[in-house]
């Protein structure tokens, strides 16, 4: 049942998305380029580019589930991935498409504050595979430390990203102008990068710590979203072998050996005078 419901709101949520590019492909030829001050919420054409790029952009991490699982034979329980589809969908298509972003003023710091959630719990998943495989052996503390500073660390990165859209497109990602197109100055244009990187470090620094005791006390709940290894399937295991063989045989195979060098013993053409004179005689 979970994996029927997976595949149902992933598809959903892929055709929504799909037909939201579409849509605002049609939208960047007839909006207008400047915007309506007398009038909220209201899109130009560059508010439908950057909805473009994401939606084609959420569509492509919908996707990356998949292709981990059949490139590094890594299992993604379902839960976890039903988890990032509703997240793609509630950033994507809810905020930039039917505009929560600018609808409900909370909507920014909550999926901020969740995807610090998220991406702590995905390097706690990582970190525990390598430790299971025993490529790395790291104490807890040491891997929440490394969750929390990976989840701190992609925050910054996103908000690099809607720095360049904003100079590339003026596009207001970082919310330094109000939806009526005013500059915000000082530290109101500010307060939002921050707030986001602060809600970021919350969530990354709750679920670090619930991870740290969750791996010191062995609570088996962590288990139903950490990333497994799946053992490779008949097709790679008969592939994997002949491989095996294959190179063992070139190992021992014997290098072949030039013929050795034959000594022909020389024929001497010159005889001794004396001998053929006994030998006349």
């Amino acid at each position: 049942n979970m994996n029927r419901f997976k595949n149902i709101l992933f598809y959903t949520v892929l055709t929504l998305l799909l037909l939201s590019a579409i849509f605002t492909l049609v939208m960047i030829v007839v909006a207008p380029a400047d915007r309506d001050l007398d009038e909220a919420f209201t899109k130009v054409k560059s508010d439908y580019i950057l909805m473009f790029i994401q939606c084609l952009a959420a569509a492509g991490v919908l996707l990356l589930p998949s292709l981990l699982q059949h490139k590094f034979r890594i299992e993604i329980p379902n839960l976890m991935t039903i988890i990032l589809v509703l997240f793609v969908f509630a950033a994507v298509y809810l905020g930039e498409v039917r505009s929560f972003y600018y609808r409900f003023a909370f909507w920014d710091k909550l999926l901020h504050t969740f995807s610090g959630v998220m991406l702590g719990a995905a390097s706690f998943s990582v970190l525990q595979i390598l430790h299971d495989t025993e490529k790395i052996r790291l104490r807890a503390s040491l891997i929440a430390l490394f969750a929390f500073c990976f989840a701190m660390a992609a925050g910054a990165v996103r908000e690099i990203y809607e720095f360049a859209w904003d100079s590339t497109l003026n596009l207001n990602m970082q919310k330094y102008a109000t939806e009526t197109g005013e500059l915000l100055i000082g530290r109101a244009a500010l307060m939002d990068t921050m707030t986001d990187l602060i809600v970021d470090g919350i969530g990354a620094l709750a679920i670090s710590i619930i991870g740290y005791f969750s791996i010191r006390r062995d609570n088996s709940w962590l288990a139903r979203f950490r990333l497994k290894v799946c053992a490779p399937s008949e097709k790679q295991r008969k592939a994997m072998q002949a491989a095996d063989n294959s190179a063992a045989e070139i190992q021992t195979e014997p290098f072949p050996q030039a013929d050795a060098d034959k000594v022909v013993p020389s024929q001497e053409t010159d005889q001794d005078p004396l001998e053929d004179s006994q030998r006349d005689s």
